[in-house]
């Protein structure tokens, strides 16, 4: 994590911060809910306070009500395919200008 601000040379690990970062965020409240979401119905369907209703893809369909809901759908790299590319990663080829930039 030696590029993230305000860590550089403190030996901090990507796990180390989420961990700091979930303690953080229901230290605020925040319900962290463990599934991943099958649906969020629009508006018109939401309940008379506002909020949304989140459907998770649990196994049995549990509906949660949120105030805000935060879309978190990663990313990916956008490899080209030519050969050595795969066999070369970590090692010189790189898909990550800010995390890979000094190699």
């Amino acid at each position: 994590m030696e590029n993230y601000p305000g860590l550089a040379g403190s030996g901090a690990t990507g796990k180390g911060i989420i961990r700091l970062m979930r303690g953080q965020a229901v230290g605020f409240g925040v319900r962290l809910v463990p599934f991943a979401v099958a649906s969020i119905l629009p508006a018109a369907a939401a309940s008379a306070s506002g909020s949304v209703r989140v459907v998770l893809n649990d196994t049995v369909g549990t509906v949660v009500e949120a105030a805000a809901v935060v879309v978190a759908t990663g990313a990916s790299s956008r490899w080209l395919g030519v050969p050595g590319e795969v066999d070369f990663q970590g090692l010189g080829v790189s898909a990550c200008a800010t995390c890979d930039g000094f190699l």
